[in-house]
């Protein structure tokens, strides 16, 4: 998967991830209706059930070569202010992300992560 941003014009974040997820990631882009829910939108479903909604993902950091990213988690039943974060693989935060619609920001102290988007184009 490749994250990109204005900000940084012509360079990507690459981030490498699994068949399923990137399957997942595309049929939500490509608005493709799958039979049966894919897990990712059995996650939506679930949530839409109890009334919460992702407010934003975050992909935050880097471990020993591995991304991490953060769901914001918002209840959407009471007025109360209150949010959950969950740690997650950036694949699964971005898959959920684009079913809600929600924003992805990715971390400026990535940026050093970031190559040349014609590395990639063939």
């Amino acid at each position: 998967m490749l994250l990109g941003s204005e900000e940084w014009k012509d360079k990507v974040l690459p981030i490498f991830i699994g068949i399923p997820e990137a399957m997942s990631i595309q049929a939500v882009l490509e608005n493709v209706e799958l039979e049966r829910p894919l897990t990712h939108d059995l996650i939506v479903s679930i949530l839409h059930t109890i009334g919460v909604k992702i407010e934003r993902v975050t992909i935050d950091g880097i471990i020993s070569g591995i991304y991490t990213s953060t769901i914001v988690l918002k209840d959407e039943r009471t007025m109360k202010d209150r949010r959950w974060y969950v740690d997650s693989r950036p694949s699964d935060s971005i898959a959920l992300a684009l079913r809600f619609g929600s924003p992805i920001y990715v971390s400026r102290s990535l940026y050093k992560y970031t190559v040349p988007l014609d590395q990639f184009e063939q």
